[in-house]
């Protein structure tokens, strides 16, 4: 007679994650981790989609993990993707446990394995996100965003996420923003090839994306480069 289904067996392996790990020893922490490794894939029901940015000028490895393991989230296991300075990734998707949502965002230099940065977020599912590394006057730092496309027919519609405070204005005309350091903007939409400024510099949307689609704009002040990134 089978006496543990899965929803028990998903609900006995948080508590055991939480009485062991309290416990301490990295056998302990070995264990609780193959115990969820082993859990049928069925019952992660709850996935996201993320896209990781590099807006660092150093190539940079991205972890995620749900914080039901036990053990580091640079853990080999947890790593998602690996990007040069400057570039986007593709999706991917993050799978976790039920009443497991929180999750660790983490990055570390791609060569040295130093400068290493994370955070906790609550994911919900079946949503789609940006995890950004980035800088501000050589501190690290780490965010992430809720993707929120405005897609409209014949239109250019972006976001802003800088790290320094700057003035967006559009057509040479009177700024109608000004970012805050580490917070991404609300939504602008434009018709036709405009002109954008973040301060005193020229952002080509008109080159880089299309019309119809939405974008976020990734900015350092410091190297002067723009990450355009579909949402």
């Amino acid at each position: 007679m089978k006496l543990i289904n899965k929803k028990s067996a998903v609900i006995t392996t948080i508590l055991m994650v939480s009485l062991l790990s309290a416990c301490g020893g990295g056998s302990a922490d070995k264990i609780i981790s193959d115990i969820i490794d082993d859990i049928d894939v069925s019952e992660k029901r709850n996935q996201a989609s993320i896209s990781y940015i590099n807006a660092l000028e150093q190539s940079t490895t991205f972890y995620t993990q749900s914080t039901v393991y036990p053990n580091s989230v640079y853990e080999n296991k947890h790593k998602v993707v690996a990007l040069m300075a400057n570039n986007v990734s593709n999706e991917l998707t993050h799978k976790w446990l039920d009443n497991a949502k929180e999750t660790k965002f983490a990055y570390e230099d791609g060569n040295s394995a130093n400068n290493r940065k994370e955070l906790i977020e609550n994911l919900q599912n079946n949503k789609r996100y940006w995890s950004i590394a980035w800088q501000q006057d050589g501190v690290r730092n780490l965010s992430v965003l809720e993707k929120k496309p405005l897609n409209q027919a014949n239109k250019l519609s972006f976001r802003i996420f800088t790290n320094v405070e700057l003035n967006i204005s559009i057509n040479q005309q009177t700024a109608i923003y000004s970012t805050e350091v580490g917070q991404v903007s609300t939504a602008f939409t434009i018709e036709g090839c405009s002109d954008l400024m973040l301060g005193e510099f020229a952002i080509d949307l008109c080159q880089s994306g299309d019309y119809g689609n939405s974008y976020l704009v990734v900015f350092d002040s410091e190297s002067s480069i723009a990450i355009i990134a579909q949402e």
